[in-house]
C-alpha cells in the first residue's frame, strides 16, 4: 500500500500526464504519426488510439474498487483491439478528447477519496487481486511509458529520415 505522500504524488502525476503527452506530441511531426519503426512496433497514431481505449477502460477500473469492492474487472486484449479495430482508420482527435475527458474525471474522483478506500480490492482475471493503489500505480505509469514510447518512435523516424528533431 502506498503512503499518503506517495499516493498524492501518483495522483498529481496522473493528473498532469495528459499535458505531458501534449508536450511530447509537439516533438512528433504530424506527417510521421503513422510511421512504424518495425512491423511489430506501434506508430504514434496507434499509441494515441490505444491510450483512448485504455483510458475508457480505466473509468470502471478506478470506480469498481470504490463502489463494488471484491468485484471482477473486465480484461481487454490491446493487440487484438489495435489489429481488429483498424487503429489507423480511427481519429486521434477523438482518442485524445476521450483520454483527456476520462483522465480528468478519474483525477477528480481520486482527489476526493479517503485514504482507506485505496486499500479496497477487485479481481483481475490475469493479474489477480488488485487494490485501488495498485490500479493508480498502473495507470499513472501507463501514460508515462507511452510518452517515452512516442519519443522513441520519433527518434527512430528522424534516424530513418536522416534528420534531427530540431530540423
Amino acid at each position: 500500500m502506498l503512503t499518503q505522500d506517495e499516493r498524492r504524488a501518483k495522483i498529481a502525476s496522473y493528473g498532469r500526464s495528459y499535458a505531458d503527452l501534449i508536450e511530447a506530441l509537439k516533438e512528433a511531426p504530424l506527417e510521421m504519426w503513422k510511421y512504424k519503426p518495425t512491423a511489430k512496433d506501434w506508430s504514434v497514431h496507434e499509441i494515441l488510439i490505444h491510450l483512448g481505449d485504455s483510458e475508457a477502460n480505466s473509468i470502471m477500473r478506478f470506480r469498481k474498487p470504490v463502489a463494488e469492492p471484491g468485484s471482477t474487472l473486465m480484461v481487454h486484449n490491446q493487440d487484438g483491439f489495435a489489429n481488429t479495430l483498424h487503429y489507423h482508420n480511427l481519429s486521434t482527435d477523438t482518442a485524445l478528447a476521450l483520454l483527456k475527458s476520462v483522465r480528468t474525471s478519474n483525477f477528480e474522483l481520486l482527489q476526493t477519496l479517503p485514504d482507506a478506500v485505496f486499500a479496497n480490492t477487485v479481481e483481475h482475471p490475469a493479474n489477480g487481486t488488485l487494490s485501488l493503489d495498485d490500479i493508480l500505480v498502473m495507470y499513472e505509469a501507463h501514460l508515462v511509458g507511452h510518452i517515452r514510447q512516442i519519443r522513441e518512435v520519433v527518434a527512430a523516424y528522424h534516424h530513418a529520415e536522416g534528420t534531427t528533431s530540431a530540423s
